[in-house]
């Protein structure tokens, strides 16, 4: 079981999904979410934590111009854990604010611009369990959700005024305890 004063670093990997149905008209739900974040233990069961977390795709408009994008997403929280059992095993909980940039290209069209950029605030809340496999290895099964409304100034004709490009992250990580 992990113990104040540790760090983790993990390399985690999720099935992304829009909850907004516009973003998902345009871009599908095949989309790949890789992550990179690392906790800190300040106190028995509980943790600090950053997250960078990368998503793109590409589709196409209602008027079937090809478009792509990619979502970066800046985040930090808390984490309270709850062992299972009295075993390495542990479930936990977490919530934090989010800073995400997306950014979008649009081609072949003459009334769009070709390439905009967003950004944005918002939440994740987070879930799951944690497994301490050895003494510095650790897995991760989680499932977040992230809500982030970004203002659309110039593509308010594909999505109105505010999108939220937030969704479900569904996935396992592998991290290194120090």
């Amino acid at each position: 079981m992990v113990y104040q004063g540790h760090d983790a670093l993990q390399f985690r990997a999720a099935y992304f999904f829009f909850t907004e149905k516009s973003p998902r008209d345009v871009y599908s739900n095949q989309i790949l979410s890789l992550e990179v974040e690392n906790g800190y233990w300040f106190f028995p069961k509980w943790s600090f934590w950053q997250n960078v977390n990368v998503i793109w795709n590409n589709g196409r408009t209602s008027l079937n111009n090809a478009t792509d994008m990619n979502v970066t997403t800046i985040s930090f929280g808390l984490k309270k854990y709850f062992p299972l059992f009295n075993t390495s095993l542990q479930w936990y909980l977490g919530v934090g604010p989010t800073i995400e940039i997306a950014n979008s290209t649009i081609s072949g069209t003459p009334y769009l611009p070709r390439s905009t950029t967003e950004v944005g605030g918002g939440v994740v809340g987070k879930a799951g369990l944690f497994l301490q496999f050895t003494s510095n290895v650790i897995i991760d099964g989680f499932f977040d959700y992230y809500y982030e409304p970004i203002p659309q100034k110039v593509n308010s004709q594909l999505f109105g005024n505010w999108t939220d490009i937030g969704g479900f992250h569904a996935g396992a990580g592998i991290g290194y305890l120090f």
